[in-house]
């Protein structure tokens, strides 16, 4: 039975609100996804940051303790005087700080996640939704 013009305007009106709202749904989701998948790479940014900031920081402690220890066998060698000894225990102490800090920046830079791990996951779910409740 064919619609009345008065139907057939009520149902254009009716799937043209639908496809309106499922736009704005798609634009919002959308919007959703790229602000989780920024949030995801700026933690593992930040991740990777301190690593590397540890790191450097044990790599200048190691080049310190390298220098007393240095100071330390060159005042030994010349004076063979106890001063050696307070000289070698300083440089023995840094290198020790000075390596823990980069065994530690090491370890964090081990899995940097640098991609985002539920991003993508995310928009495979939406999409097979999307494919289910709309099929093409």
């Amino acid at each position: 039975m064919p619609l009345s013009s008065r139907e057939a305007n009520a149902y254009s009106q009716s799937l043209s609100g639908l496809l309106h709202q499922l736009m704005r749904q798609l634009s919002t989701l959308l919007r959703q996804e790229l602000a989780l998948a920024r949030t995801e790479v700026r933690e593992s940014l930040g991740r990777w940051i301190s690593g590397m900031s540890a790191i450097v920081g044990g790599v200048a402690l190691l080049y310190t303790g390298l220098l007393l220890l240095l100071a330390a066998a060159v005042i030994a060698l010349a004076l063979l005087m106890p001063l050696w000894l307070a000289a070698l225990i300083a440089g023995v102490t840094v290198c020790a700080i000075g390596l823990q800090l980069f065994l530690y920046g090491r370890r964090l830079l081990k899995d940097p996640r640098l991609t985002p791990s539920h991003f993508p996951r995310s928009l495979r779910e939406d999409t097979a939704v999307l494919m289910r409740k709309h099929p093409m």
